[in-house]
């Protein structure tokens, strides 16, 4: 059960460190929608390393976009 609240705060970190660096580099901002414009979908990709001992070594996460697909008719 441990395990399992520190995965889940050092995934809560890395989301906060990585919102904090796709701001301060300036990768994104936030914006209003333009008019007749759709929003492009995201989620969040995990990635945790364990010592031997199951202990976290690191963490990390990504913010990744949805792919668009359009079709041609």
């Amino acid at each position: 059960m441990k395990t399992m609240i520190g995965e889940e705060l050092e995934q809560k970190k890395a989301m906060k460190e990585e919102m904090y660096t796709l701001l301060n580099r300036g990768i994104w901002e936030f914006n209003n929608l333009p008019y007749e414009k759709d929003v492009v979908g995201c989620y969040w990709v995990f990635a945790i390393k364990y010592h031997l001992d199951r202990t976290i070594e690191w963490s990390k996460a990504w913010l990744v976009a949805k792919g668009i697909l359009k079709l041609m008719v």
